[in-house]
Order: structure tokens, then C-alpha cells, then sequence
């Protein structure tokens, strides 16, 4: 997991968008050892997927995710129907301008990708 660390000022009134992540795969898995061969894709303590991964019914719903670092950084104004507990909110347009720079290079996210498709066990029938 590569960390990117920057010195972030918020602005009153303000939203600042640095990254976009885009999904590339998805999964449903209820084998633990499955779920234990992720480790090098995340940040999380073992304890915490463990409880996450037993809380009501065993498993979880993991994603595999392209990461680009936006340039210039999206900013738009901050508006009440972003605030609270929401799962969709519908956001203004990038700049036609807005680069979209991978954080990890081509071959370093093929090599993931290859990793995270070959540790994938076929879902039983």
C-alpha cells in the first residue's frame, strides 16, 4: 500500500477532490482464507476485517480499485445536500482540463491486478 501524505487545508465552504478511484472488480467471498490473502491490498488490522468479516453473516464484499491523484485538484463549492449520512450525491462537472494521473504506475497496478485475480477462488455454484 502506497501512502501519500500531504498537508491539507480546509477551506470553510469549500470541497477538495485529490483522488478518483475507479473499480476494476468486486467480490462477495465467505472463505476467510481468501479474505487473509487480501492483506497486502489494504490498510485495515487483521482484527478489524476479522470482525467486519463475521459480523452478521460471514463475509464480505471486497473491490479492487485503480487510483488516479486528480490535476488540478476538483474543487467546487460545499452545498447542505452533501452533508450527513449519504450514499449517492450527485457532484458538478470536473474542468474539461482535469488530468487524471495514475498513482501507481502501469506495470505496478498490472502486477496487482494479476495477484488479486489469481489469489480469487471460483464462487461455488
Amino acid at each position: 500500500v502506497n501512502k501519500v501524505e500531504e498537508k491539507l487545508v480546509a477551506v470553510d465552504g469549500e470541497i477538495e477532490i485529490r483522488c478518483f478511484a475507479k473499480l476494476e472488480a468486486q467480490e462477495k467471498t465467505t472463505d476467510w482464507s481468501r479474505v487473509a490473502s487480501l492483506a497486502p491490498f489494504h490498510i485495515l488490522d487483521e482484527s478489524v476485517v476479522r470482525e467486519r468479516f463475521e459480523h452478521q453473516n460471514a463475509g464480505l464484499h471486497v473491490a479492487f480499485v485503480r487510483v488516479f491523484r486528480l490535476e488540478p485538484v476538483w474543487t467546487f463549492p460545499d452545498k447542505p445536500a452533501y452533508g450527513g449520512c449519504r450514499s449517492w450525491v450527485t457532484l458538478p462537472e470536473p474542468l474539461a482540463t482535469t488530468r487524471f494521473e495514475p498513482v501507481l504506475s502501469d506495470e505496478q497496478h498490472a502486477k496487482r491486478a494479476r495477484r488479486f485475480s489469481a489469489d480469487q477462488k471460483p464462487m461455488p455454484t
